[in-house]
């Protein structure tokens, strides 16, 4: 097990309105995966994840809707093998110092810069989407801070399980708090002592 953080992550964008004339183009090799945290279903173009997501029995299709949605005119082509391959790189290795994964997002220039400052946050640490709203330079932009955390396409590589409210609460989570308390959990326990 490990934390994301222990492997170099390597963000790349494509601005919305970029991307649309280029989608048509994309071919995104997906696959449902059972892993420690529960059924993921995982997307890849080339050699970057676009799209981790997790995904209880029975929202298959749900789930494809939501991938095509954010790659609009993308082919999906099912690679169980691959996605199962990648899952191993994710959730189970350690990390070691040369096994980098690429990210490839598509979102606001605000939405990035907000999922960029969520790999700031070390494992086993949390933030609250005031500390987020601070760290991008909006600090009165918590409601919109929250909204971008909300629309992150690649859950636990992009640590938004990482922050709470400013109460101490645990907040919201797309795929609900329950999940969010089981990333943190699960997260403390595959840390190394001394981290």
């Amino acid at each position: 097990m490990f934390s994301p953080s222990r492997l170099p992550l390597l963000l790349e964008s494509v601005p919305p309105k970029a991307a649309k004339g280029k989608a048509c183009e994309l071919k995104i090799d997906y696959g449902f995966v059972q892993k420690p945290l529960g059924r993921c279903l995982i997307g890849e173009v080339g050699a970057s994840i676009c799209y981790l997501a997790f995904a209880p029995t029975g929202s298959d299709s749900k789930m494809l809707a939501d991938l095509a949605a954010r790659w609009p005119g993308a082919s999906l082509n099912h690679d169980p093998h691959r996605a199962d391959k990648t899952s191993t790189v994710v959730f189970d290795q350690r990390g070691s110092a040369d096994t980098g994964i690429k990210l490839l997002v598509r979102g606001t220039c605000f939405q990035v810069e907000v999922w960029r400052a969520l790999l700031g946050i070390p494992p086993g640490n949390v933030c609250t989407y005031a500390e987020v709203a601070r760290r991008v330079g909006r600090p009165k932009a918590t409601r919109a801070v929250g909204s971008a955390i909300g629309a992150n396409p690649i859950a636990w590589l992009i640590p938004c399980h990482r922050v709470i409210r400013s109460d101490g609460q645990l907040g919201g989570y797309r795929w609900g708090v329950a999940m969010k308390k089981a990333c943190l959990g699960f997260e403390k326990q595959s840390m190394r002592p001394g981290e």
